[in-house]
């Protein structure tokens, strides 16, 4: 299994950031893409801290087509700066 590593520098406001992005795209994802993502989001911990988490490939595939529907609603155009920059940089981080 392929696990990448990305360095986040506010792991609660990453968490939340994919909860926004997951409770959005989820009526265009797989149940089992729904199931797998609310497991990783619920292990990553809720700390205002800085860390470097670990994402399985699987979990990568899911994530980044998430965050395409995601991408393509219409929350994305209100959506905070800063979820917009956390997006970005996990993608950036994950298509490498």
């Amino acid at each position: 299994m392929n696990v990448d590593q990305v360095h986040v520098h506010n792991v609660f406001l990453f968490r939340e950031c994919l909860i926004v992005t997951l409770e959005v795209s989820r009526y265009d994802l797989g149940a089992l893409q729904v199931e797998r993502l609310q497991c990783f989001i619920h292990d990553l911990a809720s700390e205002d801290t800085t860390s470097t988490i670990r994402i399985p490939d699987y979990i990568q595939a899911d994530l980044l087509q998430c965050m395409d529907y995601f991408k393509k609603s219409r929350t994305w155009r209100w959506i905070r700066a800063d979820f917009r920059h956390i997006i970005f940089h996990l993608e950036r981080c994950l298509k490498h």
